[in-house]
């Protein structure tokens, strides 16, 4: 009956169009309040000690290293230089954005960071060259996968981030 009630709280919310991390929030302490016997004190105490930890500041700061390199010059010397290189053979700007993309990766240390440099930047310099902006999409986001497909060294590090806090709960 609480689940019932729960989710109907959240879908209510979500149709008065309140944020999704919200909606979750208030229907949480709503049927914890009602129908539960957890003080709501103590509810958010576990909340602010779920996100008290050092080794969860490591994402943003990867996405802010991946922004940084994009708006410091590294990505277009990348770009430069790999285009130099495979520039010049049929699709080369696709492959250019591929090996780009590895190279940014393992520079900022995170797939979500390169995609969200690397895509904004490299997506609209091949709509100028023509290609299709879906195509330039898929290419960006396939390599974001790529690295989780390919059990890779460089977002190893956020799992063991993740890993490092499981342990410390446990």
């Amino acid at each position: 009956m609480n689940i019932i009630i729960l989710f109907t709280i959240f879908f209510l919310l979500l149709m008065l169009s309140i944020p999704i991390g919200y909606a979750i929030g208030i229907a949480t302490v709503v049927v914890l309040y009602f129908f539960s016997d957890i003080p709501i004190l103590m509810v958010a105490q576990n909340a602010v000690a779920g996100v008290d930890s050092f080794p969860l500041l490591a994402i943003p700061f990867f996405m802010l290293a991946g922004n940084l390199m994009s708006s410091g010059g590294i990505a277009k010397r990348l770009v430069d230089f790999f285009e130099s290189i495979i520039g010049h053979v049929t699709g080369g700007l696709g492959m250019v954005t591929i090996v780009v993309c590895m190279f940014f990766a393992a520079i900022s240390g995170s797939a979500v960071a390169t995609v969200s440099a690397v895509g904004a930047f490299m997506i609209p310099e091949m709509v100028k060259h023509g290609y299709n902006k879906s195509f330039n999409n898929r290419i960006v986001y396939c390599r974001f996968f790529t690295w989780y497909t390919n059990g890779s060294y460089v977002d190893n590090c956020l799992l063991f981030c993740f890993k490092k806090i499981w342990v410390q709960r446990v």
